[in-house]
């Protein structure tokens, strides 16, 4: 047995620290920790014994033994054995959490497994405590051949690194709790619809949940340690956010903002967030959630809009029913003066213009009626393809514009009024052929399709033609695109062909009629 001289047995505490500071894990630093004391010091076996899951017994741990037969018989019969408390050496240590040195085991009326030392040929052995927050977590036992009288300085070196391998463990421990912690919150975090995120005080991203790439398309690792603010799209947003935040106290809730996606797209997020602060009490930064509002908006917009219409309706619908009983006196009494001059008196001329005009102004007001009560469909049995070829073939043909249908093979019949949705489909093309007045492409698709709760439509559940008409015209601008279907509204001149600004608003009102839904996509 080598006596270990103090210079050599700090360098040698050194040496085993260093290597249980690099194990992977607290059974590895036990195996290194064995290996290395046995082949140093002359102890000829090592091995290590650990508290059971319910805490009642030692159960053989770790090992180490020269390269002898009869050492490595006795380490597979101990493998058998279990210890309970004050039971053979592991045992004792266990109850005491002291050190323990036998002289001799083969003489030790309380080694359970002497007769299998006899049969090796050991000895001396010892006994050392690892403990963590007074709580033994093992106990390590080194055995040799040779029988020698107790050692305290051996029992102070091999104490120092048991103390070692027990910070070792409470900080692994520690260390793998809250990976472990870290490991759930993230599973939590990447599990839940909404985007988690947490920014530094300056406003980087520290943490993203997984969520941010079905919302926005990025994955987390992309946004950590960009700037917030950038994916506003408002220049001002994020400062508005944060003068909103710190007027209602560092927390706020239901903060809607519009954010850029990855590929340029905007999508309304409502968050709930809030400060978070260090543990000096000073703000640290903001954390908080998201949620993808977008489809909320577009349904909010519509219902407003919706509303709007019906209040507008009413009023056009009473104005105009007045106004055709005016026209029709105003028609009536013209019809009985032209009756009174010949065709070549200037008069008569004028009171035929003024009986055009007035006639103009009736279909003006048959358009209110429709707008304000659908004309209240009368419905059939209709074939869909027919009635959009029927519609191309009065607009486009002539045209330099290429039309394109794609028609699912078992397309729906449609019970509609024929006259109504041709309206509308005429309204759209003509919208198309506006925007592309130097040529373009025109593409119509039908499927069948069905709707139920998940699609968050305001359509009630059940099967329908999705009808899509797609130009590559110029487009809308952002700004006009949400007053697209109000009445009046229009980008060409007042008194132009079509430029009463009722025609997406009659096909609005139809549609509803119908108990369908219109709505519009745009990339100017």
């Amino acid at each position: 047995m080598k006596h270990i001289q103090t210079v050599e047995g700090l360098l040698l505490l050194h040496s085993i620290t260093q290597s249980i500071i690099e194990s992977e894990d607290f059974d590895s630093a036990l195996e290194i920790t064995l290996q290395k004391i046995c082949e140093s010091t002359g102890w000829i076996y090592g091995e290590s014994w650990m508290p059971s899951a319910d805490g009642t017994r030692l159960e053989y741990g770790k090992a180490w033994f020269s390269n002898n037969k009869k050492v490595e018989r006795f380490k597979k019969e101990s493998k058998d054995f279990n210890f309970l408390p004050e039971t053979g050496l592991p045992g004792r240590v266990w109850s005491s959490k002291k050190p323990e040195w036998i002289n001799d085991v083969t003489i030790n009326g309380n080694f359970p497994r002497r007769q299998f030392a006899v049969d090796a040929g050991l000895k001396t052995a010892i006994g050392i405590p690892i403990i963590d927050k007074n709580n033994v977590i093992a106990v390590i036992v080194f055995i040799t051949s040779e029988i020698l009288e107790k050692d305290e300085q051996t029992i102070e070196f091999i104490s120092n690194i048991a103390l070692q391998l027990g910070v070792f463990f409470n900080h692994k421990k520690t260390k793998d709790l809250l990976r472990k912690s870290e490991s759930e919150v993230r599973a939590i975090l990447d599990n839940i619809p909404d985007i988690f995120y947490r920014t530094s005080k300056d406003g980087k991203l520290l943490i993203v949940s997984g969520a941010v790439k079905k919302i926005l398309d990025y994955e987390p690792y992309e946004l950590i340690g960009k700037q917030l603010a950038d994916l506003y799209v408002d220049p001002h947003g994020r400062s508005k956010f944060l003068k909103k935040l710190e007027e209602n106290g560092g927390r706020i809730s239901n903060y809607e903002a519009l954010l850029k996606r990855k590929d340029g797209s905007e999508m309304w997020i409502s968050t709930n967030s809030q400060f978070y602060y260090n543990e000096t009490g000073n703000i640290d930064g903001v954390e908080g959630i998201g949620r993808d509002i977008t489809e909320l908006k577009k349904l909010e917009e519509m219902l407003l809009r919706m509303q709007k219409l019906e209040a507008i309706g009413l009023l056009a619908g009473g104005i105009a029913h007045d106004f055709n009983n005016l026209l029709t006196a105003i028609i009536g009494n013209i019809g009985l003066s032209k009756m009174y001059l010949q065709p070549d008196n200037k008069i008569f001329d004028w009171l035929t213009t003024a009986e055009k005009a007035c006639g103009q102004a009736k279909e003006l007001s048959s358009r209110l009626i429709t707008f304000s009560k659908g004309g209240l469909p009368i419905k059939n049995i209709i074939s869909m393809p027919d009635l959009i070829r029927e519609a191309i073939s009065e607009l486009l043909n002539g045209t330099n514009i290429l039309c394109e249908c794609n028609f699912q093979d078992d397309l729906y019949s449609a019970k509609i009024d024929k006259m109504q949705i041709k309206q509308v489909i005429r309204n759209v093309i003509i919208n198309a052929k506006e925007a592309m007045s130097n040529g373009g492409n025109l593409e119509i698709n039908a499927n069948n399709i069905t709707i139920t709760k998940k699609d968050n439509l305001p359509l009630k559940e059940g099967s329908y033609i999705k009808l899509s008409i797609e130009d590559n015209g110029k487009g809308i601008e952002g700004e006009n695109l949400a007053k697209i279907f109000d009445p009046y509204f229009t980008t060409k001149a007042m008194g132009s062909e079509k430029g009463s600004g009722l025609g997406l608003s009659i096909c609005h009102s139809i549609i509803k009629k119908h108990d369908g839904l219109i709505t519009v996509d745009s990339k100017a």
